[in-house]
């Protein structure tokens, strides 16, 4: 198996699609699915053992209290877990400890590694073969765990190499 690209921006695609599928608009699920990916990510590296245990380091103090003082901050139910966003200007905004996760940063850190790592217009091959796999599920299906399921099932699959060969 020779993979394309690694599971990180496979992770915040799949969320982001399914988002769409959820209803979020464009803007709000590009923002969902990086707020999962490095949810995800984040978790893996505090509990992989010592292969992802870190050395302490000094950090400087978090915003996090200072979004939650905001009255527009909320908590979602989001594919099965809580996810933190804010309310601006009529569209939510997913923040993960004290960043806000943006459209541009999805762009930025998911989508175009697609086209840098693959090929010009994978980013577009990759959604499509996510819609095909997700597509048989219901809403109520897609906002729980099973949004988990289906991206582990499908993860390793969807960085393969050959998938983009092929189109």
């Amino acid at each position: 198996m020779s993979y394309a690209i690694n599971r990180f921006p496979i992770c915040a695609t799949f969320y982001y699609r399914i988002a769409l599928k959820l209803g979020y608009s464009e803007e709000e699920a590009k923002s969902l699915g990086l707020a999962r990916a490095i949810f995800f990510a984040y978790s893996k590296s505090k509990s992989a053992g010592s292969w992802g245990r870190r050395k302490k380091t000094y950090r400087k103090p978090s915003r996090t209290e200072e979004i939650k003082q905001k009255p527009n901050f909320d908590i979602i139910n989001f594919a099965g877990l809580e996810t933190y966003i804010l309310r601006e200007n009529g569209k939510i905004v997913a923040i993960v400890g004290d960043q806000k996760q943006t459209p541009e940063k999805f762009d930025k850190n998911v989508a175009r590694k697609f086209e840098w790592s693959i090929k010009e217009g994978a980013f577009k091959v990759v959604c499509r073969l996510i819609d095909e796999r997700i597509k048989d599920y219901s809403v109520q299906e897609l906002n729980s765990g099973t949004a988990y399921k289906l991206y582990k099932k499908y993860r390793d699959e969807l960085r393969e190499r050959s998938l983009y060969e092929e189109e």
